[in-house]
């Protein structure tokens, strides 16, 4: 799980609805996240980039997909 440019959840491929996976992991892929709480600042940019290039396992889930499987 990732957030991309845009502060959308990015679910991974290789992620799988398995049992003690949460279901939302998947579901919410696409979703925008909410804002953080009031007095705390939003991530800064670099981290979610770092976070793709260096841990997140490509490719991700296309919301286009995930909404036809629905």
């Amino acid at each position: 799980m990732s957030l991309d440019d845009d502060q959308r959840i990015l679910s991974s491929q290789t992620l799988r609805d398995t049992e003690g996976t949460p279901d939302w992991l998947i579901r919410f892929a696409g979703e925008p996240i909410r804002g953080p709480q009031p007095g705390c600042p939003r991530p800064a940019s670099h981290h979610p980039q770092w976070h793709r290039s260096e841990v997140f396992r490509e490719p991700a889930r296309q919301r286009e997909l995930l909404e036809a499987t629905r």
